[in-house]
């Protein structure tokens, strides 16, 4: 009798035990988000459903020089509905340059007024601008780089006040490599990574790697920074590398985000992009 009361106290305490980790640690959900490039493709019949099925919170929809407000404001109302946000997507390697930074004040402009007319606002703005891809950098990377910064100040200043989040999208070596991508900026000398969430809300880390065992690694350095400037750093994966099979997807992501819950600056995962979720998840 005594062996039997000694078993139920002891599950009884374990069941204890395990709510109360439950409720005082509980599991961090893990917010995804995709890059979209055409707008049109919100139409489609199944494109919510999509963003649903992959857990996705986070839209990244590119905005086009036209922009049609009604179009706009269905989409942000949709995706209010299904507790979705949607971050207005904008840039090239031409916007990291001084000449072209009225073009990029021009976009920014463009969202905030139409963000003051929409009944639903978007959360945030993100540029994905990849001076790198420009011939100056290989001639002059500092030089390019310096502009570039600039240019994320001024947007930073602008968007004061406005209610919108701002971030970019980067590549994960800005903080690596033989050049190790350090300058100094304004006075101080940091990695380029480290200037640029000192300016922004939160980046997006392009970690395009064929084995996704590689992306805790070549994020680390990232994150790392996030952390000491406590700013979101969101981790970027391209699906076509993933066999075309909805399962390795599900997998890799799975491994990802447990690999990266201990940072506090993680932000979640971003495919890349809806067009390649929506072929897998044709097949």
């Amino acid at each position: 009798m005594n062996m039997r009361r000694y078993f139920l106290l002891g599950v009884l305490t374990l069941t204890v035990a395990l709510l109360f980790i439950v409720f005082i640690f509980p599991i961090k959900v893990l917010p995804r988000g995709v890059w979209t490039w055409d707008i049109s493709l919100t139409k489609e019949q199944d494109f919510w459903e999509i963003l649903t099925e992959y857990k996705i919170k986070t839209l990244y929809l590119q905005i086009p020089p036209k922009i049609n407000s009604e179009q706009m404001a269905k989409i942000l109302t949709e995706a209010k509905k299904l507790e979705k946000e949607v971050y207005a997507l904008g840039g090239e390697p031409s916007w990291g340059l001084k000449e072209n930074q009225e073009e990029v004040l021009a976009f920014i402009d463009k969202v905030i007024d139409l963000n003051q007319k929409l009944p639903v606002k978007f959360a945030g703005i993100q540029l994905d601008i990849e001076p790198y891809l420009l011939p100056d950098w290989e001639r002059n990377w500092q030089a390019v780089a310096v502009e570039y910064l600039d240019i994320l100040k001024l947007v930073k200043e602008k968007l004061s006040g406005s209610g919108l989040s701002f971030e970019v999208v980067v590549p994960f070596w800005f903080d690596e490599g033989e050049k190790s991508f350090r300058l100094t900026y304004q006075g101080r000398e940091n990695y380029l990574s480290g200037h640029i969430l000192e300016l922004v809300a939160g980046i997006s880390v392009m970690a395009y790697r064929e084995n996704y065992e590689e992306i805790p690694v070549v994020c680390k350095e990232e994150l790392a920074l996030g952390e000491k400037y406590g700013k979101k750093v969101r981790v970027g994966i391209e699906v076509k590398y993933f066999q075309n099979s909805n399962q390795v997807l599900f997998t890799a992501v799975s491994k990802l985000e447990k690999s990266f819950r201990d940072y506090l600056s993680f932000g979640g995962i971003v495919f890349h992009d809806y067009f390649a979720l929506q072929k897998l998840n044709d097949r």
